[in-house]
């Protein structure tokens, strides 16, 4: 991923050539951003209005307008105008009634006359998306003046970070794991990012698993998106584990069944309330993450922690879904053909809850 502008509330970054390669050139602003994405993450309120989360218009060199709101039955609106083309796309989230995160991303394919519209609400797990056609590409100015420019493009105060990239950002599960994170293997001891389809690894409930994908995808280091360390000793840790704010942690023992009537939950790591150390470098804007699909829907064995694989449930019952996610180029034999029940997946206040009963 080559991502070229972060916005937040006191943060303003935009590079032409990427933010991970800063470049003295300014290259040109009125080039057309042929593909790319943009990215809104954000916490939402109830409202009996409509809320605009991000607003840009512009006069110079030419007329152009792009918006991104939601509406009080839940439906992501976005709007873009340049000279007299313009485009109007809806997603119907069905989330209308609490306080809620989401993560909004808008993937363009201009050659391709091909887009999708997709919000994540990483509280829940729950994924809405669309496939919508003949998307107008925006210009290099344009996402200068979304990132850098507070008069011309206006940021609701729920919004975490926007971000654009060149390229599309994946639609469903994304990896979540620091490359170096060592795994047991049928060879021994190794990292993620050093395994192939075809690898054993050891899982968290017994036996090996076969790898059947690993990638790795660059994110904005910020929001659920942050990297942390879970500290050794907390949750039977043996090693510290570098992973993404978002990476789901396995529980099994009898304060889940007392709890939550279930044997089996996942919690993310940034709801834990302990053993935990922000791992953001200064001046860090962008980290990248590595994941691993295996045969079955199990969670690996990482360092004495029950590490959630890649989560591919909906992509098995979705080709389109599937067309769009980081498992896009995988074989269609490669996959798993168990996709198996999914474990209850705790809400942050639930996450506390657990986490209290097992200091107690």
């Amino acid at each position: 991923m080559n991502w070229i502008g972060l916005r937040e509330a006191r943060t303003a970054l935009f590079e032409t050539g990427g933010l991970a390669t800063p470049s003295a050139r300014p290259g040109d602003l009125d080039a057309l951003m042929a593909r790319g994405a943009l990215m809104v993450d954000c916490a939402i309120l109830p409202s009996l209005t409509e809320q605009t989360l991000l607003s840009y218009a512009a006069k110079t060199p030419w007329d152009t307008a792009l918006s991104i709101a939601l509406s009080p039955d839940g439906v992501v609106i976005l709007r873009h105008r340049v000279g007299r083309s313009q485009r109007t796309y809806r997603l119907n989230t069905g989330v209308k009634e609490r306080a809620v995160s989401v993560t909004i991303v808008f993937n363009w394919d201009a050659p391709a006359r091909q887009a999708s519209l997709s919000a994540e609400f990483p509280d829940t797990g729950a994924l809405a998306y669309r496939v919508v056609d003949a998307p107008l590409p925006p210009t290099l100015r344009d996402a200068r003046r979304i990132m850098m420019d507070r008069r011309q493009c206006y940021l609701a105060p729920g919004v975490r970070f926007a971000a654009i990239a060149t390229d599309q950002v994946p639609v469903g599960p994304l990896p979540s794991l620091d490359g170096q994170t060592q795994v047991i293997t049928q060879t021994g001891r190794r990292s993620i990012q050093t395994l192939r389809p075809g690898d054993l690894v050891q899982t968290a409930t017994g036996g090996m698993a076969q790898v059947r994908w690993t990638g790795a995808v660059t994110l904005p280091a910020r929001a659920r998106f942050r990297p942390l360390r879970v500290k050794a000793p907390f949750y039977g840790a043996l090693r510290d584990i570098d992973c993404a704010a978002c990476q789901q942690i396995r529980f099994h023992h009898s304060a889940v069944d007392y709890l939550f009537d279930t044997r089996t939950v996942v919690a993310r790591a940034g709801d834990l309330l302990e053993g935990l150390t922000p791992r953001l470098q200064p001046d860090q804007v962008l980290e990248t993450y590595w994941h691993v699909l295996l045969d079955r829907p199990v969670p690996m064995q990482i360092h004495g922690v029950a590490c959630e694989s890649l989560n591919a449930r909906e992509l098995l019952a979705d080709p389109v879904l599937r067309s769009l996610s980081v498992l896009r180029d995988m074989p269609t034999e490669l996959f798993p053909q168990d996709a198996g029940p999914a474990p209850l997946r705790l809400k942050h206040y639930e996450v506390r809850s657990l986490c209290e009963s097992r200091a107690a």
